[in-house]
């Protein structure tokens, strides 16, 4: 008989479940591939929960899985650390124990701009692509 062993949360992730626990499937995935749990958190590189291939899973810190985030929901301008304060976009990024403000610029293009090659040098491998 086919049994269901698992199902998708409420967040995204695939749970499955074995011998009366419930196991997120990316935590599985890495043990069955490494033999080991993993030693902190796991994120998913192209930022889909139920996407758990052991190429696009990473182990990670809390500082640099909320680096890989999609955008805020409350988001106006559509660029993650892009705001508009008194007329112009300002661009920041936010690193740990503080926002470092990157410029204020009249075109939104420029501030783009400047949060891309800010992620490029502190968040490297982690930053989100397309966001």
């Amino acid at each position: 008989k086919d049994d269901i062993v698992g199902s998708i949360n409420s967040r995204g992730y695939v749970r499955i479940y074995l011998d009366g626990v419930f196991y997120l499937g990316h935590r599985l995935a890495w043990f069955y591939v490494h033999g080991t749990w993993p030693s902190n958190l796991l994120d998913h590189k192209n930022g889909v929960f139920s996407d758990n291939r052991p190429v696009n899973l990473r182990e990670c810190d809390t500082v640099r899985n909320g680096r890989n985030r999609k955008r805020d929901i409350r988001n106006t301008t559509g660029k993650t650390g892009v705001c508009i304060l008194k007329g112009r976009f300002q661009a920041n990024i936010k690193l740990p124990g503080r926002r470092l403000i990157l410029g204020s610029f009249d075109e939104f293009a420029d501030a783009v701009a400047a949060r891309i090659e800010a992620e490029k040098k502190y968040f490297k491998e982690f930053r989100r692509k397309g966001s």
